[in-house]
């Protein structure tokens, strides 16, 4: 219930789950957990079945977030090899898992865009503050957003506005 009446339990480990995102139409949730010790993203249904593990490596993969048409998720990793965090695209389905930024870029929080064809995201690939960055999926073109001496961490679109706003504590990405 959303009134917080009637809570249902649809998975659980004896690892730790986290950072669950529920898909646009609502059937799926994804979602990292690490009962083999390195974190893996997972999706199941609204109601607790048919779960699946979508990514099975080495890597420390977290923070799963579906595009608005529920066909991709892209997430972040930290790479076994490096320690670095990364950003990946891959299906809905787990397949074709692609790297979407450099290692030594120290990228995470990533958002979509409203339309699907943005992300917005954290990195530390141009200074130790970190800033927020936008690429574009089609071109593969990172712009930077920010440009202070402030730590900027987790964009946030906001739908039905133009521009963006950057306060003292945030990036708005509308």
């Amino acid at each position: 219930d959303i009134d917080g009446g009637n809570i249902v339990q649809i998975f659980g480990s004896d690892e730790w789950d986290s950072i669950p995102n529920w898909s646009p139409d609502g059937s799926k949730i994804a979602f990292n957990s690490g009962p083999d010790g390195a974190a893996d993203i997972y999706s199941i249904n609204a109601h607790g079945a048919q779960l699946q593990r979508l990514t099975d490596d080495r890597n420390n993969n977290v923070m799963p977030r579906w595009s608005p048409d529920g066909k991709k998720i892209v997430f972040q990793s930290m790479l076994s090899t490096t320690g670095e965090w990364v950003l990946q695209i891959m299906n809905a389905d787990g397949s074709n898992v692609r790297r979407l930024t450099p290692v030594n870029s120290s990228s995470n929080a990533p958002t979509w865009s409203p339309d699907g064809k943005k992300l917005a995201f954290h990195s530390f690939r141009d200074n130790d503050e970190g800033e927020i960055y936008i690429l574009d999926l089609a071109s593969e073109e990172v712009t930077r957003l920010t440009d202070n001496s402030a730590v900027d961490e987790v964009p946030l679109w906001l739908p039905r506005k133009q521009g963006f706003e950057v306060t003292e504590d945030s990036v708005i990405i509308p």
